[in-house]
């Protein structure tokens, strides 16, 4: 009877030692990513100050870090009125915020995530939204998407299919002029 020569480790074996190393890998870059995260973590952002009613309502402390040299502040607040909220800040500068609400739920419940988004809109402004948004593009809110500058920011909303209602703020272009 002739021996069988052995010709390696078996395929089993392969595929065994192919999946710990990937799991290793796989864990290795996990953690390596978590630790660069908690090592470029900045310090709170001065949008908490000027959005800080926004940010009380959040659930737990927001997330500061820095993405792209700015300084980006995001929460959650999962209470009613639900949304989610970000900001990129430069300095002692809002260069841009983000606020989402749900659309779904009641009407009721949608003109108070509304209010939320108009809050966002009156905190950075310094002033009610109301006093510098046109009535006709308040009650195109959530019905299609909107756009106004004043002074040298642009404030739009757009509605997300039937995922949400996304309120935003960023610098209006140079060549923008402002409506107000």
């Amino acid at each position: 009877m002739k021996s069988k020569k052995s010709q390696g480790p078996s395929r089993a074996a392969l595929v065994a030692s192919a999946v710990i190393l990937s799991a290793v890998l796989v864990g290795s870059a996990y953690f390596s990513r978590d630790e660069n995260a908690r090592s470029s973590r900045a310090r709170p952002s001065p949008a908490a100050s000027t959005l800080q009613p926004l940010f009380e309502r959040c659930d737990g402390e927001p997330t500061v870090e820095v993405v792209d040299g700015l300084t980006r502040t995001t929460c959650t607040c999962r209470e009613h009125p639900t949304f989610m909220i970000h900001t990129d800040v430069d300095g002692e500068a809002i260069e841009r915020a983000g606020l989402m609400v749900p659309m779904y739920g009641r009407e009721q419940d949608l003109e108070e995530r509304k209010l939320v988004g108009l809050e966002l809109f009156s905190l950075i402004a310094g002033a009610p939204a109301e006093t510098f948004l046109p009535p006709e593009q308040l009650a195109e809110i959530g019905v299609r998407q909107t756009r106004f500058t004043h002074k040298g920011l642009t404030y739009a909303t757009q509605p997300v299919g039937n995922v949400g209602l996304v309120f935003s703020v960023n610098h209006a272009p140079p060549d923008a002029a402002s409506e107000n």
